[in-house]
């Protein structure tokens, strides 16, 4: 993020198992910098999270500025000096066996560092070769830019499609920017830009957009298509079988009257793709690793979906979609957090902090999300002396609709809400989410009090 994470996040890392690239932001031979580098040391050096330190954000080190090289030297010494190596003092070491967290900067190919780093840079075999020895990371890569279960771009609207590009180079995402990563071993990893969406930087046109489309999931949590071409790259067929078929609405929306670029990201080694039961693939297709299955495809009404399928042609798991009837109804779903016992399922604390966050589905009557809805939603809680509606917000980069309000349109056909509870109160509060035409959806959320009461200054 091109300076130093919020220590909230840091925990959160530690406890799920993120790895947290550490960033110091500014960098130059100033002694307030070095000691905003001694201080980021000290505050994080406890986290086990972090495993490396970046003395620089890709700014301060691609300045080429006269004497740079000294004053990285002068950075890491500040960090070697805060969190050295690590070392078992048992009779039989001598102090000099351990380890030390690796440093880094962004975007900076340099042996000064245990990390070479690169942005946006995929060709790196030749520096390789220069330095067989360096461990080489990209500090930043792909910038993916696309819209959740949108299919065809429209700047008038500020939306792109879903099949993704990297718009500083132009190179097809997100299998252009992960595969030269993935196929090179000296290549450790790669930093996406980025995991969600966010407000500002709106690439690559500005209004009516809002917010970045750079996510691979959007800014209210919801994956988008490419999310699921990384699950097929990381997880293990045996694990779970990954098949998702873009696009990922069969309601015309990626249009009628023209052939449609179909994709399937899995994990799978085979598939084969259907329309009304009618297979548009030629048969089974097989999908390498790192690659998926595409196709030119004409929308029919009715349904899409693909088949995994073994050598031996064993079907081993299916993914459909069809089209959908009209919006009738609204469905609240209980999504975070995590509650591990049943006994504090839907469950958040009466501490002033602590928040629910609720997804909102609008469905037909059939029960299926109606992705071409963008009802209104209203949302109010039965008891505002212990619970209130803190924001609100459905993944559509270009809306403009408030995100510190009592109501929200879908996009879609998706929404979230988040409730957050009073400080030292308990009990149960019922959420109700309404729109004109549409049966309401409510859902209960326990709010639990404090082991402790917590006082206010």
């Amino acid at each position: 993020s091109h300076n130093p994470p919020n220590p909230e996040l840091l925990s959160f890392a530690d406890e799920y198992g993120f790895l947290i690239w550490d960033e110091n932001r500014h960098f130059g031979d100033s002694p307030q910098w070095k000691q905003d580098q001694a201080d980021m040391i000290i505050r994080d050096r406890n986290h086990p999270s972090i495993m490396i330190w970046s003395i620089c954000n890709e700014a301060g080190c691609q300045s080429g500025h006269s004497g740079i090289d000294n004053v990285a030297i002068a950075f890491t010494d500040i960090i070697h000096k805060y969190d050295g190596v690590y070392t078992n003092h048992g009779d039989s070491f001598d102090g000099q066996w351990g380890y030390s967290r690796p440093t880094a900067g962004a975007a900076w190919m340099t042996t000064i560092l245990d990390f070479a780093s690169a942005n946006y840079n995929y060709n790196l075999g030749g520096y390789h070769s220069q330095h067989p020895n360096q461990s080489m990371i990209e500090s930043e890569s792909c910038s993916c830019v696309t819209d959740r279960n949108e299919y065809k771009t429209d700047s008038s609207t500020g939306h792109v499609d879903a099949y993704g590009y990297c718009p500083w180079n132009k190179i097809p995402c997100p299998d252009g920017c992960w595969t030269p990563i993935a196929k090179n071993d000296y290549i450790v990893g790669s930093f996406d830009w980025t995991g969600f969406d966010y407000k500002g930087e709106p690439t690559p046109d500005s209004w009516p957009t809002i917010n970045s489309h750079f996510g691979v999931n959007d800014i209210v949590g919801f994956p988008k298509d490419d999310y699921f071409y990384y699950k097929s790259a990381w997880v293990n067929m045996t694990d779970e079988i990954v098949l998702h078929i873009l696009p990922n609405t069969w309601n015309g929306d990626a249009g009628t009257n023209s052939k449609i670029k179909a994709r399937v990201y899995t994990n799978c080694e085979y598939v084969e793709l259907f329309i009304n039961n009618k297979s548009v693939s030629n048969g089974k297709q097989q999908v390498k690793p790192l690659e998926y299955y595409s196709v030119d495809i004409t929308y029919s009404a009715g349904s899409i979906s693909v088949n995994c399928l073994d050598a031996n042609d064993k079907v081993l798991k299916t993914e459909s979609m069809t089209t959908t009837g009209a919006a009738s109804q609204i469905k609240l779903e209980w999504t975070y957090p995590y509650n591990s016992e049943s006994k504090y399922n839907n469950t958040i604390y009466g501490d002033g902090i602590d928040v629910a966050l609720i997804s909102v589905y609008v469905l037909d009557n059939q029960n299926r999300v109606v992705p071409n809805s963008n009802n209104t939603i209203q949302f109010a809680v039965d008891n505002e002396d212990i619970a209130y509606i803190y924001g609100v917000g459905n993944g559509d980069p270009a809306c403009h609709e408030r995100d510190k309000g009592t109501f929200r349109s879908v996009y879609h056909g998706k929404a979230r809400v988040l409730v957050g509870a009073k400080l030292n109160v308990n009990g149960m509060v019922k959420l109700t989410a309404t729109s004109n035409g549409l049966t309401s959806g409510t859902i209960e959320i326990n709010i639990k009090k404090p082991m402790n009461q917590i006082k206010t200054l």
